[in-house]
């Protein structure tokens, strides 16, 4: 029988694995935690990503861009130089759904600028914001705006696809959330804001990315933007 280092506790036969006691993870548990790991990374860069597009002032389209960049591109290229095709990023779905989801959240900055920055931009184009995030904190932040001004010359176009409440995340309450934000916007009745809301029929978060992006853009670069009230 091979020598074991002294201290090495001797593995558990039935399940293939070493005991709790020696400190590592060894076993089926091991993939998991590196999936979970890899998908986690890609999340936190695609937010990343999606962050540094609001901040440099770029378009829907710009912002999906560069979060799938920041997220997927090393791999992309990666798998390209060894010869791994199709890539990981094109071949497994959950990747391009973590962008997409990660893009929600670019939404959600779009909003929190508008509000608090309103000078960054003229127009806004806000697909699928994650308006549930830190407990709904937007509505906070429109209401202290609300607070303090009448006025917000600006384009806003803001969708939601109808179908982004599935059971599985009801808890995160997107329709109901988007809902409420355009009852929040009819009712304050800000002078000068020209904005659009639309609930995509038969859309959810992964196939509204594209028509979000697609009616925003055109509706919000048509309008004019209002003056300034005296």
């Amino acid at each position: 029988m091979p020598h074991r280092p002294h201290g090495l506790p001797e593995p558990d036969l039935e399940t293939d694995r070493l005991r709790p006691e020696d400190g590592r993870l060894i076993g089926m548990a091991t993939p998991r935690i590196v999936r979970f790991s890899d998908l986690g990374g890609t999340f936190v860069f695609a937010v990343e990503g999606a962050l540094a597009a609001v901040a440099a002032g770029l378009d829907p389209v710009g912002i999906l861009l560069l979060a799938f960049l920041t997220a997927l591109g090393g791999g992309l290229v990666r798998d390209l130089l060894i010869g791994a095709t199709p890539p990981a990023a094109v071949s497994d779905r959950h990747y391009a759904i973590l962008v997409m989801v990660a893009t929600a959240f670019g939404g959600l900055f779009a909003l929190n600028a508008l509000f608090s920055q309103p000078n960054f931009f003229d127009r806004y184009v806000c697909g699928s914001p994650a308006l549930w995030w830190d407990d709904g904190a937007f509505f906070d932040l429109e209401n202290d705006y609300a607070r303090q001004h009448r006025e917000l010359s600006k384009v806003l176009f803001v969708s939601m696809g109808e179908l982004e409440q599935p059971a599985a995340f009801a808890a995160c309450e997107m329709v109901s959330n988007f809902k409420r934000l355009t009852r929040k916007l009819s009712e304050r009745q800000y002078a000068s804001l020209n904005w659009h809301s639309v609930l995509l029929a038969e859309e959810n978060h992964s196939t509204g990315v594209a028509a979000s992006f697609l009616k925003g853009l055109l509706w919000a670069f048509r309008q004019p933007i209002a003056p300034a009230a005296g």
